[in-house]
């Protein structure tokens, strides 16, 4: 997929908008504006130019395509988005056995103190995996064929 450059100016508001796969609602004034660079799926282009041409805003849906183009792309000028990839996902990424640990026993404090939050917590077990369930009923391969481990059934196995 071909995915072409348009420069919006978004609010950061409006990047953690569209991240969560909300729809956001750009003015006429941030369409071919800014330093914002973004790759847009060709039927998003076509819209944002048109909503330019009349001079109104619109209400846009970026799909999870659109940012991963931006973020593997090596356009400089996308703002927020640079961020996010050069500083902010590798320090995670580099201290993330310090911080797992960290965020686990303050999402436990929390749900501890504030049990609306039970929910939340769950929600952060499942990304870190610090304290989620152990995947259950995993089957094993039956049959013939090449294995690595030995199944139940005939072929060769390493």
């Amino acid at each position: 997929m071909v995915y072409k450059p348009a420069n919006i100016n978004l609010s950061k508001a409006q990047v953690e908008k569209a991240i969560k796969g909300r729809p956001i609602r750009l003015a006429h004034s941030q369409l071919g504006q800014g330093s914002n660079v973004i790759l847009l799926h060709p039927t998003n282009y076509k819209l944002i130019e048109q909503a330019v041409r009349k001079g109104k805003g619109i209400t846009l849906h970026l799909a999870p395509g659109e940012f991963n183009a931006t973020l593997d792309s090596d356009i400089e000028g996308t703002g927020f988005i640079d961020w996010i990839r050069n500083s902010a996902l590798p320090w995670i990424k580099k201290n993330a056995p310090i911080l797992k640990p960290i965020a686990s026993a303050v999402a436990d404090a929390g749900a501890t103190l504030f049990p609306a939050l039970a929910p939340a917590r769950g929600v952060l077990k499942t990304a870190t995996g610090i304290g989620a369930m152990p995947k259950k009923n995993v089957k094993k391969p039956k049959g013939s064929g090449l294995y690595l481990s030995k199944p139940a059934g005939n072929g060769l196995y390493l």
